[in-house]
């Protein structure tokens, strides 16, 4: 382990191994005897961002779910369809908040939606037409999502 790597106090795996090898070995470079070279140094750097990464993604993904914001909802389509305060804007808000927030699946499908419905909304705006297919398909999504939560919550077998 070199003097940059001691101040932090981080022992890699490969380092610990190679203790068990040669006890000798190791208390050579840690008394600054072995640097690594560029690529090497740039290969732990790459590693440790991965690491840092993985473990942020970890702990999101641990985080409890949270509820709608009250003034920021975010169903875009629904919204549009039907208002925001509509009893099927807040059935689809439940069904997101109950069952989709709480997964990590779910929450990718949140992002998704989030990514895909304004446009969606842009294009019914421009192309009036289109709206009575979505407002069925909507229409399906609310009922499906009463359903599934009236059995989440026990209401129906």
């Amino acid at each position: 382990m070199d003097k940059r790597s001691a101040d932090h106090a981080v022992v890699s795996a490969s380092q610990l191994a190679q203790m068990g090898t040669c006890e000798r070995l190791m208390r050579y470079e840690h008394r600054g005897g072995m640097r690594p070279g560029r690529q090497r140094t740039a290969a732990i750097e790459r590693g440790n961002v991965e690491h840092r990464r993985f473990h942020a993604e970890a702990v999101r993904s641990l985080q409890p779910p949270q509820a709608s914001l009250p003034g920021k909802p975010w169903c875009f389509v629904a919204t549009m369809l039907y208002g925001p305060d509509d009893p099927a804007t807040e059935v689809l808000r439940r069904f997101r908040d109950a069952l989709l927030r709480p997964t990590i699946m779910g929450r990718a499908l949140i992002r998704l939606y989030y990514r895909l419905s304004p446009d969606l909304c842009r294009l019914m705006q421009r192309h009036p037409r289109l709206l009575p297919p979505v407002r069925l398909g909507v229409a399906t999504a609310v009922w499906l999502a009463e359903a599934v939560l009236d059995r989440h919550n026990g209401r129906r077998p």
